[in-house]
């Protein structure tokens, strides 16, 4: 079993023009990082026509999804109360799949604990953060929580079919369970997720 890389909660500039998106997430730990940096690169030099939107880093496993808010101590007080409550946990990878022809991904199988911490995060932010409610009203569970990493995305016509050609030589691939002693806030920055903060459980 792997232990997720524990770092360093990075200082960032929260300052933006616009309202910033944000979304919490877990690291699937060193392994799939480096396997991930590693086949996107491999997969925009081959394919450049591959819009580097479909294909944003570091590798995550969002577990709740975006919302609009310039409020980031508001969601940092929040996310901080979440943290003390939970505990280290242990998730394992369930393969390769797909959301139809539009997202490539690698699985993640449910466990107890990720649900509980996805479902309290949610809970807490969806009556305070602007946008959530909009955002997520009317979707079930099974629609809101999927975990997963995803390897390419919002995938049309031709990019469909290239980037599933890509991926199919890694079907086979295994990757070991990891252990998760943090979660962490995204910024939606362009082509890339900016870590904003680190929130280490107890």
């Amino acid at each position: 079993m792997i232990e997720a890389d524990r770092m360093e909660t990075p200082m960032t500039d929260v300052k933006s023009t616009q309202t910033p998106r944000r979304f919490f997430g877990v690291s699937p730990g060193s392994d799939i990082d480096r396997y991930y940096e590693v086949r996107i690169a491999e997969l925009s030099k081959k394919h450049p026509e591959i819009p580097n939107l479909s294909l944003r880093t570091p590798a995550h496993i969002t577990i709740m999804p975006p919302f609009a808010t310039d409020d980031f101590e508001m969601v940092h007080t929040l996310a901080e109360s979440v943290a003390l409550e939970s505990h280290p946990f242990t998730l394992e990878f369930s393969g390769f799949d797909s959301f139809g022809t539009e997202t490539f991904y690698l699985g993640v199988k449910r466990s107890q604990e990720l649900n509980l911490l996805s479902h309290v995060l949610g809970e807490r932010l969806m009556e305070t953060v602007t946008g959530s409610r909009e955002e997520t009203e009317g979707k079930s569970e099974q629609t809101l929580f999927h975990p997963h990493v995803s390897l390419a995305r919002h995938l049309t016509g031709e990019t469909q079919e290239l980037a599933r050609q890509f991926f199919s030589r890694d079907i086979e691939r295994h990757f070991p369970p990891v252990r998760i002693g943090d979660f962490r806030l995204y910024r939606l920055d362009g082509d890339q997720y900016v870590v904003e903060k680190i929130y280490f459980l107890e």
